[in-house]
């Protein structure tokens, strides 16, 4: 619950991992909740309601005009028909929706074909003669428009703090139901409660108990990817109606009768037909305990633990209708889901504080524990042998199990010196030795350490502009690890139908953690207690970078994590906090920030290779390669200058062959064309060019260009 949060804190690099070890080597988020610790006797609470709708951001418009052939009226569409001309027989589409979406049972009849079907799979000369310029002939419909529907969005909480004599506490209740603005959707729904509670045991003990629950439910996940509802929303036509039913009160499933309306059903079919709903159970819980013996010794120690139990359920019935008639698809799917993660961490911290002349002295010790267990199981399976029962039993054919069981161990031990002098300079190291699981078997343990010093200038008594209430010079270097994921150090196999085994990634009990190299510095300055400047530079070199390299056919195997190289990041960070209004009963202040990160390469031991993300068409966007600034994108790109033209030796000077008259010349929109010499780009229509075409073999890069 958000309205539970105090304050939020992120340690960065080092810093990080000094306190949680190498799974927190890419830094931290530190959330702290309310606990009623700084609060006077007595009890108060507190009531919020808010609400509000929820809408998309905007309406990206649908195409008015298509392609499509029409007859000589432009009410009725082509319909192929082998051996007759192209328009020998029409049809309404509107009618034909009608009739083939209004047949009993869950058949599907097939839509007529059209001798001009612009979609995904056509080329050839179709797409140089037929253009986006007819009307629909009928009502349109902006398909988005039809899918989005707004819902009131509300959240409700009530809370109560306070302090009784030596004990303080916060309790929250909360409600939050956001619908969203998806058509027979229900959104997500989440309930929670915290208590926190502090108490003061004496002069030398203090104890504090976090503890929150929360269960949450949602739907429409399985709506998300490619080719699912929100994909089929942009190849939905205007003359589609995805509202329409049929006689029977059925949702029409073929709205597009189109080729690619085929396997492009109406979007909002599954979204009324299918459900997926996900549950969501969370219980956290921790316990602080700090000892002071001394006034100069602190010994604090902790307990937490993270408790998470999912669950999902799919279920699309028996007689589903499919465009494709398929019997799978048909006769109904089940899918059930579990997970659950229980995770704990302690750890125990000793303080001693020193003062020697001025210079304070603090030295410490830390001892860090954690272990996170993650497992899950599933089952599905297909036609199912009644209506209506979401029960497995109930699936007869392709019935899969699967399960799975992991654990993470890191434990990590450290020592640290923080010198302080008459609040001038500090300086602040700590030495760790980390141990992880997730380290390959040979390189279970590393050690990792960090420095910082601070000066102060303003606190030095030569100190001569005043204005300058604060300037503070910073420095640190430190180093880190970074954990590869669970799997990276086995051998991974798949089992297919008949217990047949495959290869998938190769094992490496060889391989090292990412260990970061990080310098940091930087200036704070305050103008006249109000103005406050601060500028920061970071280069951080991450060394054994982990990748799944591929590997060569002769292993059986398609990749292996590896240590790959060496990547450099360089950051520069200025923000600018300006107070406007200072009052006792208001305060309005602005910050501006910057930020620029540039990530590069600096070192590749494999040969280099393309990568990317697993969706359609971008299996190979990226390539890893040295002095590759890491994240640049590789593809196709528009040419916008005569001198962006390839220029071998031994092949045409196409350079030479760009500008006024020339072969390639720069349209109206800033882009290099192919026209042919003695034409225009503005030739297209009185000179009939719509057909020309320049053959591969005198084209640049060998593809062919068309007018």
């Amino acid at each position: 619950n958000p309205l539970d949060i105090e304050r939020v804190e992120v340690v960065k690099g080092a810093s990080a991992s000094t306190l949680y070890g190498a799974q927190a080597g890419n830094g931290v988020i530190q959330i702290f909740t309310k606990s009623g610790a700084q609060n006077s006797d007595g009890v108060r609470f507190h009531v919020r309601s808010e609400g509000g709708v929820s809408d998309v951001e905007r309406d990206f418009g649908i195409a008015t005009r298509h392609a499509l052939m029409l007859d000589e009226t432009g009410t009725q569409f082509c319909q192929f028909v082998s051996g007759q001309p192209a328009c020998a027989r029409t049809f309404d589409y509107v009618k034909t929706a009608y009739a083939i979406n209004n047949t009993p049972g869950v058949t599907v009849p097939p839509a007529p074909s059209m001798p001009v079907d612009p979609g995904s799979g056509t080329s050839g000369p179709v797409l140089r003669q037929r253009f986006a310029i007819e009307k629909w002939p009928a009502t349109t419909y902006n398909a988005v428009d039809i899918a989005v529907q707004p819902h009131l969005y509300t959240q409700n909480s009530l809370d109560m703090q306070g302090r009784i004599s030596n004990t303080s506490f916060f309790a929250s209740a909360s409600y939050m139901n956001q619908p969203g603005a998806i058509r027979y959707l229900s959104g997500y729904k989440r309930s929670s409660v915290r208590l926190n509670v502090d108490q003061q045991i004496g002069q030398q003990w203090q104890v504090a108990v976090r503890t929150y629950y929360s269960h949450s439910l949602s739907d429409g996940s399985d709506q998300q990817d490619g080719g699912q509802s929100f994909f089929r929303l942009t190849r939905s036509p205007p003359i589609a109606n995805p509202l329409a039913m049929d006689t029977l009160g059925r949702l029409y499933v073929r709205t597009n009768l189109q080729s690619g309306g085929l396997q492009n059903e109406n979007p909002l079919f599954r979204l009324l037909y299918q459900k997926q709903w996900d549950y969501s159970d969370r219980i956290l819980g921790g316990t602080d305990v700090r000892y002071s013996p001394f006034s100069w010794m602190d010994v604090t120690g902790n307990f937490d633990f993270d408790i998470a139990r999912g669950r999902s359920e799919l279920f699309r019935d028996k007689g589903f209708r499919d465009n494709f008639n398929s019997p799978t698809t048909q006769n109904g799917y089940l899918y059930q889901y579990a997970d659950g993660t229980d995770g704990i961490n302690t750890s125990v911290n000793l303080t001693t504080r020193h003062e020697v002349g001025g210079l304070q002295i603090r030295p410490s010790l830390r001892y860090f524990y954690e272990q996170v267990d993650n497992q899950w199981r599933d089952l599905r399976g297909s036609f199912l042998a009644v209506q209506g029962v979401k029960a497995a039993v109930n699936a007869t054919q392709n019935l899969q199990i699967g399960s799975n069981f992991e654990t993470t161990k890191q434990m990590s031990v450290a020592g640290g010196l923080s010198l302080e002098y008459k609040n001038r300079y500090l300086v602040d190291g700590a030495v760790r030795r980390d141990g992880n699981s997730r380290f390959g078997a040979d390189n279970r343990w590393a050690t990792y350490g960090r420095i910082s010093g601070m000066w102060r200038l303003t606190q030095e008594p030569w100190w001569f502009l005043p204005p300058v209430t604060e300037l503070k010079f910073r420095a640190s270097y430190g180093t880190a690890g970074n954990a590869p994921r669970f799997n990276a150090q086995y051998e991974a196999f798949s089992i297919a139908t008949g217990g047949v085994v495959s290869f998938g990634t190769m094992g490496n009990a060889k391989l090292r953690p990412e260990t970061m190299h990080e310098i940091e510095a930087g200036v704070d300055m305050e103008l006249l207690s109000r103005l406050l400047i601060t500028v920061t530079y970071a280069q951080t070199e991450t060394k054994d970078l982990m990748w799944p390299a591929p590997m060569p056919a002769a292993t059986g195997f398609a990749q292996q994590w590896q240590n790959v190289g060496n990547l450099q990041n360089k950051t520069w960070e200025l923000s600018l906090d300006m107070p406007i209004v200072r009052t006792r009963d208001f305060s309005w202040s602005t910050r501006v920030s910057y930020d620029r990160t540039r990530s590069v390469i600096d070192k590749l031991l494999i040969a280099p290779f393309s990568y990317g993300a697993d969706y359609q068409g971008t299996l190979s966007m990226f390539q890893m390669k040295s002095g590759e600034q890491y994240g640049t994108f590789y593809g196709r790109w528009f040419l916008q200058s005569c001198d962006q033209l390839p220029h071998f030796q031994g092949s045409p000077d196409f350079r030479a062959m760009c500008g006024p008259g020339q072969d390639f010349q720069i349209n109206d929109q800033g882009f290099v064309v192919w026209v042919g010499a003695g034409n225009t780009p503005q030739d297209g229509i009185t000179k009939n060019l719509w057909e020309a075409k320049l053959l591969p073999a005198n084209a640049p890069y060998g593809y062919a260009l068309y007018w």
